[in-house]
């Protein structure tokens, strides 16, 4: 899989990768194993053999994602480097790229450093052509080199984007952010400490922060707590001390409300938002969660979340035991054993008739069917298959949801109960 994102990332087949890995690993099995001058060894370097062993392995990877590329392609299958590879030859054909210069006058790319060859070359192929693109990154921010991005291409930028002067073209010009409105120096000093090895690493300059005008010193606050939940105690005391003075001021009169401190709490991990959220709440601190993934962690939420997937697919399963069993209808194990078997009676009175037309018990025109369930008392329609698998499978132990395999053209789906 990830040999397959990397071709797609970089533009390349997996025979061409087989081809140049296999290319560069024989000329290093041809290199002599020593230096010019010094005694011969009878073999290479440890490190040297992990490099080919290393080239021959991917080599002999390629014919399997060549496999599944087309595998893909026959099922009308896409990840996200096929997204990425299809986006850049679509935005080769000159009248795609004329169709949305046209759309779009001005273009302004944010986080460019986390953008791979297949992208930059996407917009290159649409904008590069003296088209108004301003783009803003920071090569120290770069975090998505897995999935084939490099920071490497803030560097190229200016001369991939040039700009027209007169008759003449020029580089882009480079701007460098290097203020920062937001921070006090002391958070500053810092910043730039724990940077200082990336900016040596780094073959693009970038500039340490200052502090804007007329900011304070700030400070800088470093504490280990034996547990998690000691830590979030400590954080939420903490703001909650700061909000509750700025409170009192607010109520003296001392303060206006628009001229409150604003707090952020930085969360490494979204299963960390609500539990940061309670802490701060029970404080009496108001929060606002940024991030959709936070919200969705809170129970009100997730219900809601089921309730519409219920709605529109009855039968995911999985959302309706969490409705079942939550707090708005609370239905136990013993509850859910009696709904099953009241939905077994209710099988038990469905018919259909000889044509394969649905029907209703008692009624002209239909016929009991044989119980091929191996549940007592349940009917099934005669042109159906076996049951098959299904999200509803959550619901097997209770024997709420089955469905058949042999009506999938039927409309409504064929859904009964077991």
């Amino acid at each position: 899989m990830a040999l397959s994102g990397a071709c797609a990332e970089h533009l390349v087949s997996p025979e061409q990768v087989r081809q140049w890995c296999t290319g560069l690993a024989d000329r290093l099995d041809g290199l002599p194993v020593h230096e010019p001058g010094e005694k011969p060894r009878a073999r290479r370097t440890p490190d040297l053999d992990k490099v080919v062993a290393g080239l021959r392995a991917r080599a002999r990877l390629a014919p399997l994602v060549a496999a599944m590329n087309q595998r893909k392609r026959d099922r009308g299958a896409l990840d996200f480097g096929d997204q990425v590879q299809l986006a850049a030859r679509i935005a080769a054909v000159p009248e795609v790229a004329q169709a949305l210069r046209s759309r779009f006058r001005v273009v302004l790319l944010d986080e460019f450093q986390d953008t791979s060859f297949a992208q930059l070359r996407m917009l290159q192929e649409l904008f590069a052509a003296g088209h108004p693109v301003t783009a803003v990154g920071d090569p120290h921010q770069s975090i998505y080199g897995w999935r084939g991005a490099s920071a490497g291409n803030l560097q190229s930028f200016p001369a991939t984007f040039r700009r027209r002067v007169g008759a003449t073209w020029e580089e882009a010009s480079v701007f460098r952010l290097a203020t920062s409105w937001r921070n006090d120096a002391g958070v500053l000093a810092c910043a730039n400490a724990l940077a200082e090895p990336l900016a040596r690493a780094s073959p693009i300059r970038v500039p340490q922060l200052r502090a804007r005008p007329g900011a304070g010193h700030g400070c800088v606050q470093a504490a280990w707590y034996e547990t998690r939940q000691e830590e979030i105690d400590a954080l939420a005391a903490d703001l909650a001390g700061v909000w509750q003075a700025e409170q009192n001021q607010v109520q003296r009169g001392e303060l206006p409300a628009g001229r409150r401190t604003s707090m952020a709490v930085l969360c490494r991990r979204r299963a960390d938002f609500p539990v940061v959220e309670d802490a701060l709440r029970a404080r009496g601190v108001p929060v606002r969660v940024f991030g959709l993934g936070g919200l969705l962690e809170r129970p009100e939420i997730g219900d809601i979340v089921a309730t519409l997937q219920v709605l529109a697919d009855p039968a995911r399963g999985d959302a309706l035991l969490r409705l079942l069993t939550g707090p708005r209808w609370r239905i136990g194990p013993p509850d859910l054993r009696a709904l099953a078997a009241w939905a077994r009676q209710l099988g038990a009175a469905s018919r259909v008739d000889t044509a394969g037309q649905p029907g209703i018990a008692g009624q002209p025109g239909t016929a009991d069917q044989p119980d091929t369930t191996g549940q007592p008392g349940t009917a099934r329609p005669a042109d159906c298959g076996p049951p098959v698998a299904g999200p509803e499978d959550d619901l097997q132990e209770t024997g709420i949801v089955a469905s058949c395999g042999g009506c999938a053209s039927a409309s409504p789906p064929c859904r009964f109960p077991s």
